[in-house]
């Protein structure tokens, strides 16, 4: 048996890609496009992983992730948005939304797409408040330098000014370097590869001191964020982590608006379910239809394809009786939509 695991850990071993890959202007474009959508899964729960090492032929393996946090990050065209023309200058931005038990957060990140995928701003609105605060960047903050490929290395200053409902709040300034330091294949919480490049995020701020990140980036969009536990970590091997985030790739959608009234997935019922629990979700045109459910490492456990669906109200029984007790992510796909909700399955 020892002899035939090493095989196919060998096997696995060799089919691993170790090409390096450059991204560019027109790759995160595409990732962000307008309905383009994707779930963001984050821990802050310390513990250790394996970062790597300098230099290509890197195994980045993630698989073994969790997360207990769920947020919906969606790509919108800044000009259609409600904060667009404070941003004026950007031409990609994307919706996140996190809901707890008493609030709804939504935050707009608007981005110059150019010469680098810089930061203008964000906006945030918290459900119940009537201000939503404003996060300016001056000058705008690189988060990524074109072309971006292994040894590519940049420096950014920038001054972030909050202001909610006329009133100023603490400024803070960021002096952040960036380097990546090396490449490889990045295996996912979810089971999936692809290859990726890692950016040592070096950051001085004047709120928050000094620390450390691990941004693993790929053509897809799919990425892994690690936020160092130690100023000054190991740029190798295992080290500590105070906060891990995941997001698998953005998908594409088209241009329709999913958003659009009486179109998408309802929350379910019951909520939370010991057995089964009903979806109800709306159809402005005839579609293929899928629902597929996540659990919160975002590991597919079910993937259900219900054929091509005329327009109107659907409904669809979920049988969760071999799902084990916890929070899942049921997602509504169909041909230019793609949406989520929270469910939550109770033991028997």
């Amino acid at each position: 048996m020892k002899n035939l695991s090493l095989l196919f850990t060998s096997l696995f071993i060799a089919s691993i890609s170790f090409s390096q890959i450059t991204i560019e202007a027109e790759d995160l474009t595409a990732v962000f496009s307008d309905g383009n959508t994707t779930n963001v899964y984050y821990d802050y729960a310390e513990q250790t992983v394996d970062i790597g090492e300098p230099g290509g032929g890197n195994v980045f393996d993630f698989s073994g992730l969790t997360f207990d946090e769920t947020f919906v990050q969606t790509g919108l065209s800044p000009e259609n948005t409600l904060y667009g023309v404070d941003f004026s200058e950007a031409n990609i931005c994307f919706r996140t939304v996190f809901e707890t038990t008493e609030f709804t957060f939504t935050s707009f990140h608007y981005y110059v797409n150019d010469q680098g995928f810089d930061l203008s701003g964000i906006v945030t609105e918290i459900s119940g408040f009537s201000d939503a605060e404003f996060e300016y960047y001056s000058p705008v903050l690189r988060d990524i330098s074109y072309p971006l490929n292994f040894g590519t290395e940049w420096e950014s200053s920038s001054t972030r000014t909050p202001i909610q409902g006329g009133d100023v709040g603490s400024i803070e300034q960021l002096e952040i370097a960036y380097f990546v330091d090396a490449f490889g294949t990045l295996i996912l919480p979810d089971g999936t590869s692809e290859d990726a490049l890692r950016i040592r995020i070096s950051t001085n701020s004047s709120q928050e001191g000094n620390y450390v990140d691990y941004q693993y980036l790929t053509l897809s969009g799919a990425s892994v964020l690690l936020e160092c536990a130690d100023e000054n970590p190991s740029n190798s091997g295992e080290v500590a982590i105070v906060s891990a985030g995941f997001n698998g790739p953005l998908m594409t959608l088209g241009t329709t608006n999913p958003f659009q009234e009486g179109y998408g997935l309802e929350a379910n019922y019951p909520n939370p379910f010991s057995n089964q629990t009903r979806l109800n979700y709306q159809l402005p045109d005839k579609s293929d239809v899928e629902i597929i459910i996540f659990d919160l490492t975002g590991k597919q456990v079910e993937h259900l394809r219900l054929g091509n669906q005329n327009p109107g109200s659907h409904s669809f029984l979920l049988d969760g009786t071999n799902l084990s007790s916890g929070l899942y992510i049921a997602t509504l796909k169909t041909d230019t939509y793609n949406g989520s909700i929270k469910l939550s399955k109770t033991a028997e």
